[in-house]
């Protein structure tokens, strides 16, 4: 497994992701962070590119993560395994925002299965249940 910065190649595959996905609206690359160069990407070996966040810094304390999408069919691609990937993108994620000066991170979700996630890992996640802000820990 590889955890690397996205690339300008990377946006279509992506984009490819996001098209498959019914409840995620497709952005457009200038919504992302620096047009798309401000993520990380997640290669499995044998499988390429398998899932992906991008990562926002504001003028506070506070980085934010948005767009996390994994290529549709993971699980039944990787069993339980494609939990872990998820879990290793929060990781780094947190780590790279952290990295960059910004001791604070936060996401939002609203979809059902995201924040069952999150329930199960609380070590990572903090549900604020009304607004469906979800802080990450590390």
């Amino acid at each position: 497994m590889i955890i690397r910065n996205t690339t300008e190649d990377d946006y279509n595959i992506i984009k490819e992701w996001w098209d498959q996905t019914p409840y995620i609206k497709t952005p457009n690359i200038n919504d992302l962070p620096d047009n798309g160069l401000s993520g990380l990407i997640i290669e499995e070996d044998g499988h390429g590119p398998v899932a992906a966040a991008f990562l926002y810094l504001t003028n506070s304390s506070y980085g934010y993560v948005d767009y996390m999408i994994v290529k549709p069919g993971l699980r039944k691609l990787l069993g339980d395994a494609a939990e872990d990937l998820v879990i290793m993108l929060v990781k780094s994620s947190i780590k790279k925002i952290n990295d960059l000066g910004k001791p604070n991170v936060w996401a939002m979700a609203s979809h059902p299965s995201i924040l069952e996630g999150a329930k199960r890992y609380k070590q990572y996640f903090k549900i604020h249940d009304e607004s469906k802000v979800i802080t990450l820990n590390i």
